[in-house]
C-alpha cells in the first residue's frame, strides 16, 4: 500500500509534464489507477455502512435504538458522561 501512495504522488508530480521517463510501467499503462482504488475503497466504505444500518433497521430492536439516540443527545447536549441523562 505504500508502494501505491508513493506511486500516486510521484503520478501527480509529473501529470504536468507530457514525459514519462522517470515513470514505472505500472504508472505509464494505468494512469487511473490511483482514481479506481480511492473509488473502490469509498464504494466498499459505503456499502458497509448501507448493509449495517439496513441489517440494524431491520433486526434491531426498539430498545437499542433508544439507547444510541440518548447517548447521541447526551453527546450533542455536552453531557457525555450521562449526569443530565439520570435526571430526566
Amino acid at each position: 500500500m505504500d508502494a501505491l501512495l508513493r506511486a500516486v504522488l510521484r503520478q501527480g508530480d509529473s501529470a504536468a509534464g507530457s514525459d514519462h521517463q522517470g515513470a514505472s510501467a505500472l504508472q505509464r499503462r494505468f494512469p487511473f489507477l490511483p482514481l479506481l482504488v480511492t473509488s473502490v475503497y469509498c464504494a466498499v466504505g459505503m456499502t458497509y455502512v448501507w448493509a449495517r444500518l439496513y441489517a440494524h433497521a431491520l433486526c434491531g430492536d426498539a430498545a437499542s435504538w433508544e439507547d444510541a439516540t440518548s447517548t447521541r443527545d447526551a453527546v450533542l447536549d455536552g453531557d457525555a458522561g450521562g449526569k443530565r441523562r439520570n435526571a430526566r
